[in-house]
């Protein structure tokens, strides 16, 4: 998603305003999740049996995005685990990154990119980074995003790939090589859940509310 900061969105500093970059995510991530899990989900009348909602997010801002400067907002899948989905989303200098190549699928185990270094060096042109957390549910009931990607063939099971590589007359494929199976989604989740692990702990905040033990400062 390409925008800009308006004059709208300027804060008392000629910046874009913090508060600003969550309707940005709103938009981004909106595009993202429509994209891989329409089929699945109930909203607008898409004829899935799934609703989806937000659980949570966070933005860590890095520099300011000026007055009418024009950025880019890149989101992604980073892990999920039994409960949450989490997306990971970084607002970039426009025209500073470029992808590897564009796609219009979104089925699994045909990719040939390297596992995401989530240790990497920040690159040039990073305005801001956020992590959002989302939940699927049947009525009252959570179902785990794997299940939901699992049914949608966004990610294979176990003994698909491997039953694929035999029909191929190819050896199963190792973690550390090109093609993304089972064992390689699977290494790239447990590298996204080691900084979501961090943001799940922010539930503890819930319990940090002290309002009814402590006297409130009265504002004059």
């Amino acid at each position: 998603m390409t925008s800009f900061s308006p004059l709208l969105e300027i804060d008392y500093n000629i910046h874009k305003s913090n508060s600003t970059f969550f309707s940005d995510l709103d938009v981004n991530r909106s595009h993202l999740v429509s994209a891989l899990f329409k089929p699945a989900l109930s909203v607008s009348r898409l004829g899935g049996r799934l609703d989806i909602a937000l659980g949570g997010t966070t933005c860590i801002f890095r520099k300011p995005i000026k007055s009418y400067q024009s950025y880019e907002v890149w989101s992604r899948v980073l892990t999920w685990d039994e409960k949450w989905l989490y997306i990971v989303s970084h607002f970039m200098l426009k025209g500073r990154a470029k992808p590897a190549g564009i796609t219009l699928s979104t089925r699994a185990g045909k990719a040939l990119y390297p596992v995401s270094d989530m240790t990497g060096a920040v690159p040039d042109g990073m305005f801001a980074s956020a992590i959002s957390r989302y939940v699927f549910k049947n009525g009252r009931k959570t179902v785990s995003p794997q299940e939901v990607m699992r049914d949608l063939g966004l990610i294979p099971e176990a003994h698909v790939t491997e039953q694929v590589a035999q029909g191929n007359g190819i050896s199963q494929p190792k973690a550390e090589d090109g093609i993304w199976n089972y064992q390689r989604i699977e290494l790239e989740r447990q590298s996204g859940m080691k900084i979501a692990v961090s943001f799940k702990a922010l539930d503890a905040l819930h319990g940090t509310f002290s309002g009814s033990s402590w006297p409130a400062l009265e504002i004059l």
